[in-house]
């Protein structure tokens, strides 16, 4: 079976009330009124959120001809809630975020910071700060410093390393989950 992730199915993932339903419908089949005392929300909310994950094709129906209507996982929605896929969709944009600023700060670090302190070389050519006037009087006689300095950061170094690799890290973790769930999707396989 493959896992078909549109935007439905992102919706349905996307609120935390509607991944504790389906971790609760993962366990067993349940109504309305049990999830609601179960997690603590009202009927409506829960039967918002049930319509919206049967849009979604994680949850069914089990009409058995009774006086209650009970909920359950498809296959799509056990393979999806199995496979921490809501993890994935979760890492996914932090591990972009890390990388992108973890390279904007080694772009940072490489480019360096312009430094141009107001200095004088005096005539024993050693570079002292211009701290008063008497002081700049002085340094207009001697030969004064035209060029500017670069100081490179190092914190911006180590913290670009840093994002790295945490975005390294979170990328072989959806990667492994990826493959994963590509082992697992065989388990489930409808044939």
């Amino acid at each position: 079976m493959q896992i078909e992730i549109d935007k439905k199915v992102i919706k349905a993932l996307s609120a935390r009330s509607r991944i504790k339903i389906l971790k609760k419908l993962n366990q067993k089949r349940y109504t309305v009124t049990e999830l609601s005392k179960t997690l603590n929300l009202s009927k409506s909310t829960v039967h918002e959120h049930l319509s919206i994950m049967l849009d979604g094709g994680l949850v069914e129906k089990h009409d058995d001809g009774h006086k209650w209507i009970y909920y359950g996982m498809t296959s799509k929605g056990k393979l999806i809630l199995n496979s921490q896929f809501e993890k994935t969709i979760v890492l996914f944009p932090l591990s972009v975020f890390a990388f992108v600023s973890g390279f904007y700060s080694l772009f940072i670090y490489g480019k360096g910071s312009i430094v141009s302190p107001m200095m004088a070389r005096t005539t024993a050519g050693s570079y002292e700060a211009v701290e008063n006037s008497a002081n700049l009087l002085m340094a207009e006689k001697a030969m004064p410093v035209t060029e500017t300095m670069i100081h490179h950061d190092p914190a911006n170094l180590i913290i670009g390393l840093i994002l790295l690799g945490i975005a390294f890290f979170m990328m072989n973790h959806i990667y492994q989950t990826y493959k994963n769930a590509k082992v697992n999707e065989n388990r489930y396989r409808i044939d």
